[in-house]
């Protein structure tokens, strides 16, 4: 019986410390540990730092607002890790619900928003039914369950000194326990079948031997990480040649890019004729038929005018149509009604004094009134010109140059006498 315990407590002891390191009891708390340091190593507070929770046998998240795993209609699909300032973390703690009862693996998803400190990790935790043992110091007693296996003496794991009676043993059983000696065998000559322990409660065989499978396979427990510097990375040849070799019957979901391709594809491969070297079904017009075409839009407009009928419909537009702030159409007719249809006598008398005044030399435009009236002023006095000069024939200064008399020596109109016959 001293064997019995004693082997049953080394592998309590044993499973505990495997366990601690990545396999967590059912109903047992987890906490989840998260860290932010910047280049220089220094923590990074003030951060908010997301967290989500997935049930690994059904795909269902956790609803923080009622504590159950759900497929749809969370009310709270996520919850901000607690900081610890004073130890430079950030943590939260994972309590599982009451109805989490079997041996299961939760995916716990930890994403930083910040566009410096930009992060997606996820941590794989498995719970098993790996059942619950304590060592009593003040009693020296160890306990599985509810099953208390014995009595160790001061010197931790010497010799089983008693057992106590129980409801485990029978009074008989109970009655012979001090024959047990130091090597665990019977000191008379009774079966030892009839006092060995009744050990049918411990169901760790089971749990034990899936403990250690998963122990046996490190990598399911590592976090996995995201890269959130992609700069230089592409594609090897091989990744390149399996997206291009990726069956189309495989992405059929719709509204998917693989189905959009497929179908645009498709299409184009029905357009006409399926061989399109022939380019059957597509336009055959000529270059001649283009330029047939009555109407047509040309874009190179170099050269072009406004017909005179354009011109008639800008100047025959309605004021009406134009009423929008900022625009011309508003903008000349505001400046055009502002002008004021009347003029005073004082305001008419003040322009033509000042049309009179205008300076001749400013007015060099040949055929323009301003011009005319300079030239006419340079030709000077007309009556001090001597005749005839240059002046020929029927020229009036020609003409004017046989009158040889002044005007005063002829006869007056009083001294002609009229004689009419008798």
């Amino acid at each position: 019986m001293k064997i019995i315990s004693y082997i049953i407590f080394i592998l309590l002891v044993f499973s505990n410390l495997c366990f601690a390191s990545g396999v967590r009891n059912i109903q047992e708390n987890y906490q989840v540990i998260y860290s932010i340091l910047d280049n220089d190593g220094t923590f990074v507070s003030g951060e908010t730092v997301a967290l989500k929770i997935k049930k690994i046998s059904n795909g269902h998240w956790y609803d923080f607002s009622d504590d159950t795993f759900k497929v749809s209609g969370w009310t709270s699909k996520s919850a901000n890790l607690s900081e610890d300032a004073t130890e430079d973390y950030y943590y939260y703690t994972y309590d599982p619900p009451g109805t989490e009862t079997a041996a299961e693996q939760y995916l716990f998803m930890v994403s930083n928003a910040n566009a410096t400190y930009k992060d997606h990790q996820g941590e794989l935790v498995s719970y098993q039914d790996i059942g619950t043992s304590d060592f009593d110091y003040s009693s020296n007693n160890v306990t599985v369950g509810d099953f208390v296996s014995g009595v160790i003496d001061d010197d931790a794991l010497g010799t089983i000194t008693e057992l106590p009676v129980s409801t485990d043993y029978s009074s008989t059983r109970a009655g012979y326990m001090d024959k047990l000696n130091v090597s665990g065998t019977l000191a008379h000559s009774d079966s030892a079948s009839t006092y060995k322990a009744d050990v049918s409660a411990l169901a760790t065989s089971v749990a034990l031997a899936v403990a250690q499978a998963d122990l046996d396979n490190p990598n399911q427990y590592k976090a996995t990480g995201f890269l959130t510097d992609k700069t230089g990375f592409s594609l090897s040849s091989a990744g390149i040649d399996a997206i291009w070799d990726e069956v189309i019957t495989g992405h059929s979901t719709a509204d998917s890019f693989g189905k959009v391709f497929d179908n645009q594809i498709d299409g184009l491969r029905t357009y006409g004729d399926s061989n399109w070297l022939t380019a059957t079904g597509f336009s055959t017009h000529s270059a001649a038929d283009i330029w047939g075409v009555a109407v047509r839009t040309l874009t190179d407009k170099t050269g072009y005018s406004l017909s005179a009928a354009g011109i008639d419909s800008i100047w025959d537009e309605p004021q009406a149509g134009h009423i929008t702030a900022s625009t011309f159409g508003k903008y000349l007719d505001s400046e055009i009604s502002g002008i004021t249809t009347s003029i005073s006598d004082a305001d008419k008398n003040d322009i033509v004094d000042k049309t009179w005044d205008e300076l001749l030399s400013g007015h060099t435009i040949v055929d323009s009134a301003g011009r005319g009236l300079s030239d006419a002023a340079s030709a000077g006095d007309p009556w001090a010109t001597v005749v005839p000069g240059s002046y020929t024939g029927s020229q009036a200064g020609f003409l004017f140059s046989y009158i040889d008399a002044t005007i005063s020596s002829r006869a007056q109109p009083s001294d002609v006498q009229i004689y009419v016959g008798e």
